[in-house]
């Protein structure tokens, strides 16, 4: 009984979270007004930096491949931020569709979904994951089931002002895979908000291969310069 009123009233919060933040006339990249049921105005879509490029995220011996919507500037750098530090949902529902979008154009296949996951710090400030959100409304418009697989097992510094090997010593050992799950045989789309180095997103891959997973394909909103 408790499980299910937990659900009923996460779903009715969803809902009304949805009513709150839907200005749908209103661009949320520039605060004008746009028409024809656009999320976005013409203007903002047409300075979005498409990023063509497919990372290959190695270290040692292992690889693994990162696709990523575009660069972290301009539109896309305030709709995440939106989404990350003031709890806007319409950006996150913005960056969600071009990332569904993304991931049809390129013919993405995988059995399930799963995202980066925060700190408990991180949670208690913000309330929620932002990775956890946009894997979540991808899944939905796939179809494909969105699971949680890790948890991070402790606070790491701001990564914010480190250097690559600065990141990757930060985050190392940071990743832990839950109890109870089976991932064996099966191909997993990893979300993340913004990808630089690699390293929280080469280190999630880590755990989930080293626990039979077949394949992991990273898709991140936006690639980041150190």
């Amino acid at each position: 009984m408790g499980k299910k009123i937990f659900r009923s009233a996460k779903f009715i919060l969803e809902c009304v979270l949805d009513v709150i933040y839907a200005k749908d006339d209103i661009c949320p990249g520039c605060d004008e007004s746009i028409i024809d049921n656009q999320q976005l105005c013409s203007n903002c879509i047409s300075k979005i930096k498409v990023c063509n490029e497919i990372m290959l995220l190695e270290k040692e011996i292992e690889k693994t491949i990162c696709y990523t919507f575009s660069y972290y500037s301009g539109i896309i750098k305030k709709l995440i931020l939106n989404l990350k530090y003031k709890s806007d949902f319409k950006s996150g529902n913005i960056l969600a569709e071009l990332l569904h979008n993304y991931v049809v154009k390129n013919n993405l296949q995988f059995d399930c979904i799963t995202f980066v996951p925060s700190s408990k710090k991180a949670l208690k400030k913000r309330g929620y994951n932002q990775s956890e959100f946009l894997a979540k409304k991808i899944g939905a418009r796939c179809n494909v089931k969105t699971i949680k697989t890790m948890y991070k097992i402790c606070e790491t510094k701001d990564q914010i002002g480190l250097n690559k090997e600065q990141r990757w010593e930060n985050l190392k050992n940071s990743f832990r895979i839950r109890n109870n799950i089976d991932l064996t045989g099966k191909i997993i789309l990893l979300v993340d908000d913004v990808i630089t180095t690699g390293a929280t997103s080469f280190l999630c891959c880590e755990q989930l291969i080293q626990s039979n997973a077949k394949q992991v394909i990273v898709l991140s909103v936006a690639k980041g310069r150190i």
